[in-house]
This record gives C-alpha cells, structure tokens and sequence, in this order.
C-alpha cells in the first residue's frame, strides 16, 4: 500500500484500474485526486508495468469476438464481400483494422453495429462523397484477415453457418430487384469465381433452385476495362424467392437490404397465390 498527501492505493488497485478496466493516467489520475505524472510515479514505485506501446494508442477497451460461429461466418460472408481487412503492423501489430468507404449511410450504419461493442470506430467524410469507416479490434479477429476466393468447409458443411455466410455476403455484395416483367430476383454480382460456385452448392442444398453461375463481362471484351471476369449467380424462380427471403429473414442485417427483400419476398407470394 502506498500513500502520499492523503492518497492511499495498493498495487492490485493500481493493476486492475490500468490492465482490467483499461483506464488512462489521466482517468486514475481523476479518481486519486492527483495529476498523471503522479500515477506514473506511484506505477513505478509499485512496480506496475506500462502497456506496450500499441496498447497504450488503444482508445477504448477492445473485447474479444464473442466466439458465436453464426457470427463469425456472417462477418467473414460480409467481409469478403466489401471489407478490408489488415494488422495495423504487418508482423507484430497488436491491433486488426477493418475499413471500409461507402456512399450508402446504410452500409456505414452496419458496419458500425457490427464492430462497435469490439473496439474503437472512426468514421470520416471523404471529398469524393463517400464516407470512410475504421474499425480497430484486436487479435481474436483474426480470422477476418484472409482475402480469399473460397469459403471455409466449416461454414460449407453447416447449414446454418452457410445461411449465416450467404446473408453477410449479400448484404455486402447481393441486391433485390423487381424486373421488367415484374418478377423479383436476386442477384449477387463479384470477381470472386469460386465463391459464386460454392454459394450456387450453399443455396442448391438449401433448396434454393437457381442457375449455376455465369460470366457476364469478361476482361479481355469488356468494354471498362476490368482487372478480372465478372461473375453473377441469381435466384429468379418465384418458389426459390419466397423459400430463400424465408431463409434469410432473420439473418439479414443491412436495412436497404432488408427492405428490398421484403418487397422481393411480397412480390413472390403473390405470384405464387395466383
């Protein structure tokens, strides 16, 4: 225990305010009565280590992801979709940075909700319009790091994981429409080839009927130039709509989406009840 002018903590209050509860010097300094260079007195002389450095940037207490394998195959759906994902250093960095730049307030609205309960989230305006989004949460996420053009066998293999999996990538990647016939779809349009192909497996096992997945722009003909084909898997059939947005009720999170697969969804019932 030490005291000084009045001020009495003991090394495992000192410990648990600095480590477990991850408050400042400046916080301490407010609870004790005293400036920050005198808790950083009172650590030295209580032998209570500093934080690393990358620890001490932290800004808010970071938690661990929550271990939810539902979850887990959402985010990484959405994060092959739309995220960027790197180690704030590339080899011994602390800290996951997730980013992401989006004209939609929507798609800024979901990202925050996803990660906000993690870790710090800075979001700023952009000339061009758009609006950035970082996110900064520590190691347990780093299953979000892979850029991959394939999904995990744990979340082929479970029907609810692959739900979970397919609703994080539409909501990344995937729109609903009404087309000229008045006929409501999905379509899912990206570069990523081999997770078209697998997620055209997910939604065959589902029940969900619907063509296997085509080329519509190739990067050698297109007119744009494109760094790689693009690919499109879509759901047109009434009977598949009504059994898919039945699927994904629960599951979908971004709210446009959620909105246009309502209207997709009513649109397939009533098709089906003529």
């Amino acid at each position: 225990m030490a005291a000084r002018k009045g001020i009495n903590v003991s090394k495992e209050q000192l410990s648990r305010w600095y480590f477990e509860e991850r408050k400042s010097t400046i916080e301490i300094g407010n609870l004790l009565g005293i400036d920050p260079t005198n808790v950083l007195y009172w650590m030295k002389k209580l032998d209570v280590q500093r934080r690393s450095k990358s620890e001490a940037l932290t800004k808010t207490m970071r938690a661990d992801f929550s271990g939810d394998l539902e979850e887990k195959a959402y985010l990484i759906g959405f994060r092959l979709g739309d995220l960027h994902v790197c180690k704030t250093k590339p080899c011994s960095g602390q800290t996951i940075r997730i980013m992401c730049a989006s004209s939609q307030s929507a798609q800024i609205d979901l990202i925050q909700s996803l990660f906000e309960q993690y870790g710090y989230i800075k979001i700023t305006s952009k000339l061009d319009g758009n609006t950035a989004i970082d996110c900064y949460v520590n190691r347990s996420f780093d299953f979000l790091l892979p850029k991959q053009d394939k999904i995990d066998e744990w979340i082929l293999l479970d029907e609810k994981y692959g739900i979970a999996f397919l609703a994080g990538y539409i909501d990344a990647e995937g729109s609903f429409g009404i087309d000229a016939n008045g006929s409501a779809n999905l379509k899912i349009e990206t570069y990523d080839a081999g997770i078209l192909h697998q997620l055209h497996e997910i939604l065959t096992r589902l029940e969900v009927i619907c063509p296997p997945p085509n080329m519509i722009k190739s990067k050698e003909t297109a007119k744009q130039k494109l760094n790689q084909d693009l690919w499109r898997v879509g759901v047109y059939r009434k009977a598949a709509m009504n059994r898919l947005c039945s699927l994904l009720e629960t599951h979908l999170r971004h709210e446009r989406r959620r909105q246009d697969m309502m209207t997709a969804w009513q649109n397939a019932r009533e098709r089906l009840a003529r």
